[in-house]
């Protein structure tokens, strides 16, 4: 099961989309994406505000591009991602007049010194060489431009592992989530706030915050990991969750979706 692996999808481009060709119809559906989007999109509400040129990448189906379009409608709004099924359903979405462009972060075709946006939501802990790939956003950056990019999760995890009993967490966990603890230096805030030192970024930490009701995480389980998940797998999450729903069904959770704002540091 190496191509379910999310480990595996950060070793190559063609792992990534593999991975992410699988999600390409309903990647961005439910409770938690819709109002984790939401949250994000209000917090950066003043930098979309006052953007001429919003790059989105990793746009996947192109969620958050109706959002910056809906929001910012006479910017220049793209999307560029490495998926090839994920862009026919940003076409969808979006129309015949949004710039999309299949590529890579590190070699973007776009001119210097001309974006406003560089907006990567969960996208750089796919990307391993970082360092090359801050330097090419840094490089198509206007002078009072900023890269936006999300890190870590939401804390969806945290409050399952503190919330289960050890034994049901264990369970879930091994079910759902069978790769997590190879992965997660990868995701972590330090790796990529780095990487933006390093290509002379000055960076502000901001957070939008949302709530999810346990009905909505049970189906961003079953959005966003089930299709990678086997028959008995399957079984053992949703034992799992049917145990856990009497005492969590009414029940309220208080999320954040963590991002790092880089300018220009002179």
């Amino acid at each position: 099961m190496a191509d379910d692996d999310p480990s595996q999808a950060r070793r190559t481009p063609s792992n990534v989309t593999q991975y992410f060709g699988r999600l390409a119809h309903v990647y961005g559906e439910g409770e938690f994406y819709i109002r984790r989007r939401k949250a994000t999109v209000v917090a950066i509400a003043d930098e979309i505000a006052r953007a001429r040129r919003i790059l989105d990448l990793g746009c996947g189906n192109g969620r958050y591009l109706e959002e910056f379009r809906s929001r910012a409608p006479d910017a220049m709004v793209m999307g560029v991602d490495l998926t090839h099924e994920m862009l026919l359903e940003a076409r969808m979405r979006c129309g015949p007049r949004m710039p999309l462009i299949r590529g890579d972060a590190t070699k973007l075709p776009i001119r210097e010194r001309t974006l406003d946006i560089v907006f990567a939501s969960h996208v750089f802990q796919f990307i391993t060489d970082k360092d090359a790939a801050m330097a090419a956003l840094v490089r198509c950056l206007s002078p009072r431009g900023a890269i936006i990019i999300t890190v870590g999760g939401s804390g969806v995890r945290e409050m399952l592992s503190v919330t289960a009993s050890q034994e049901q967490w264990a369970r879930l966990a091994q079910a759902v989530f069978p790769s997590r603890r190879r992965i997660v230096a990868m995701e972590a805030e330090q790796v990529h706030r780095e990487a933006m030192v390093r290509a002379g970024l000055a960076i502000e930490v901001r957070d939008a915050r949302f709530s999810l009701t346990w009905n909505g995480l049970v189906e961003w389980i079953e959005v966003r990991w089930s299709p990678f998940m086997d028959d008995a797998q399957r079984v053992v999450a949703a034992e799992v969750l049917d145990e856990l729903t009497p005492q969590l069904s009414s029940r309220s959770f208080d999320l954040s979706e963590r991002m790092l704002i880089g300018r220009r540091a002179s």
